[in-house]
């Protein structure tokens, strides 16, 4: 049987993987089968070098998530004009 202790997450990954129960821990199916998965996926996984590929990507996508987020935040903290310049002959 597996358990949540020999249960081991991707080591890259925060989750924890939590949700409530209807009743006894025991009895909830995901928790069984959650670390059969994990572990199947595993097994089957993507090589290495796939996995680094997938890691970079994922860092790639947060940069872009960034770059959108500070073009934001400056946009909405510069100075707007306030009235026109007109030239004075």
């Amino acid at each position: 049987m597996i358990t949540d202790q020999n249960y081991q997450s991707d080591p890259g990954h925060e989750s924890q993987g939590t949700h409530q129960h209807a009743g006894p821990a025991g009895d909830c199916i995901f928790c069984r089968l959650g670390p059969a998965v994990n572990e199947f996926l595993n097994r089957i996984g993507p090589p290495e070098s796939a996995r680094q590929h997938f890691r970079q990507a994922r860092v790639e996508m947060l940069r872009g998530m960034r770059a959108i987020l500070d073009e934001r935040i400056e946009s909405l903290t510069r100075e707007e004009q306030r009235g026109t310049k007109v030239v004075v002959e």
